[in-house]
């Protein structure tokens, strides 16, 4: 559905705050609730919950923020087309495809299959294909 058809989150400071809301079951007893929102506005990790039509069942509760970003295919021509100026570096196209930052574990130091850290020669050599 379009967004109009959602009712306007007053409480909101840049609307849309948050959207694609997702719930999943945690542990025994846990609620897990996850959406996305655009890092530029200031979005607090907060839920409001309770039983349907009962105002005075409503509680909150306080999460955690994460920002990161995957594209899953990456294609040269959408950073340098074949008309026109390149829109990014190549550096530039090296940070945004290295998911090292958030793709491994800081303690264990494991990476997690999205982990990539990739180079400028990479960038260039994929451009040359």
């Amino acid at each position: 559905l379009p967004m109009s058809h959602f009712a306007p989150n007053t409480r909101c400071v840049e609307p849309p705050c948050s959207e694609q809301v997702h719930l999943q079951l945690g542990g025994p007893g846990e609620m897990v609730v996850v959406f996305a929102s655009a890092p530029s506005t200031n979005t607090v990790a907060r839920v409001i919950f309770g039983e349907a039509g009962v105002p005075s069942s409503k509680l909150a509760v306080f999460g955690t923020t994460a920002t990161y970003s995957q594209l899953v295919y990456w294609y040269a021509k959408h950073w340098n087309p074949d008309m026109g100026l390149p829109t990014l570096t190549p550096e530039q196209v090296a940070a945004i495809r290295t998911t090292s930052s958030w793709a491994s574990d800081p303690k264990s130091g494991l990476h997690g299959s999205a982990w990539e850290n990739i180079s400028v020669e990479q960038v260039l050599e994929e451009g040359d294909q």
